[in-house]
């Protein structure tokens, strides 16, 4: 097995929301909780969770076992997503990562699983650089694999446009369709939190198959 970490990225301020959205609570649980609990299912070597705006606040309520999750800071998250990005893989040690977003905790563990995998074959046998992503209905989405990406420069990125100008530089890129949108559903405004809400009640309610 390939080593691989994770990076959560939820360090933003939430703007849209007007709250602590990384707090917001969905069935019981933090939203950015909810996240990290679908991540650990996974037997990534490392999970990193970047944060930032009201990051005591979320140390606080989100309490952490194990060793293999580490909150991570950015002073700057305020520079937007593509500083916490830099911060979040200077912190990773494995040759591999996948990206995921604090907002995002409807993926469904096929969609995770599938891009690990892919991302777990490319690694044992690619030396360069390499991208995998979902894309959902000619969307992309989330989680994204970087494959050798400490071969891969994050020091162009600026702002709060993440790495889509980065990844169009790699040759070596997959785009994996999947039939989630959960892929590319973020909660950044009060409409799509309860939208959420509903959703998660909704899956409690129906059993699965």
């Amino acid at each position: 097995m390939t080593a691989i970490s994770a990076l959560i990225l939820a360090a933003g301020t939430a703007s849209r929301m007007g709250q602590t959205k990384q707090l917001l609570d969905l069935g019981g649980a933090a939203l950015l909780k909810r996240v990290i609990q679908n991540v650990k299912t996974f037997p990534f070597t490392k999970i990193i969770i970047v944060i930032g705006h009201d990051a005591e606040k979320i140390q606080n309520n989100i309490i952490m076992k194990g060793e293999r999750c580490r909150w991570v800071f950015n002073p700057k998250y305020a520079y937007g997503q593509s500083h916490s990005l830099k911060i979040g893989v200077a912190a990773i040690q494995t040759k591999h990562v996948m990206v995921f977003l604090g907002d995002q905790p409807f993926i469904k563990d096929t969609t995770i699983l599938k891009i690990y995998e892919k991302g777990n074959k490319w690694g044992r046998k690619m030396q360069s650089p390499f991208v995998v992503r979902p894309i959902y209905q000619n969307i992309q989405g989330h989680p994204v694999f970087f494959g050798n990406v400490k071969q891969i420069s994050f020091n162009e990125l600026s702002q709060d446009q993440g790495a889509k100008s980065l990844i169009k530089q790699i040759n070596n890129y997959y785009e994996l369709p999947v039939t989630d949108d959960g892929s590319i559903f973020d909660i950044d405004t009060p409409k799509a939190y309860e939208i959420a809400r509903q959703r998660w009640e909704s899956q409690i309610k129906t059993p699965k198959p």
